[in-house]
């Protein structure tokens, strides 16, 4: 009876170890992944690519001075349109243009907006 008891919590003891040790392993791979991506935005793409050197040009603009493409998808965009637009940033890449407009919401929170030269949205 003592041996079986012994040896029950002798392999409760292995499995338990086992468990913690998967369990240890997954989450440092999970913490590997999230180092990669360190990142503020929830969507990678090469637009915000800032480490390197993406893009040439770097102007901030007014909000009236944005392309009509880019003017007429904010009006018509029912969650934006009623924003205010804090800052508009104009930057150049492989002689493209592109416009990065930060809206200011009801709470005061940022919501910025990647916009191509022809209003289409490459990032938000």
């Amino acid at each position: 009876m003592r041996r079986e008891i012994i040896v029950g919590l002798g392999v409760g003891t292995l499995f338990i170890s086992f468990v913690f040790t998967l369990l240890y392993n997954l989450q440092w791979t999970s913490h590997e992944i999230f180092r990669v991506n360190k990142g503020n935005h929830p969507i990678e793409s090469s637009v915000y690519n800032t480490t390197s050197s993406w893009y040439t040009d770097s102007t901030r603009i007014a909000a009236t001075d944005l392309p009509l493409n880019i003017q007429r998808v904010i009006q018509t965009d029912s969650l934006i349109n009623d924003l205010e637009i804090r800052t508009v940033t104009k930057f150049s890449h492989n002689n493209d243009d592109f416009y990065d407009v930060c809206f200011k919401d009801a709470d005061y929170f940022n919501i910025m907006v990647l916009y191509d030269k022809n209003g289409i949205i490459v990032s938000q």
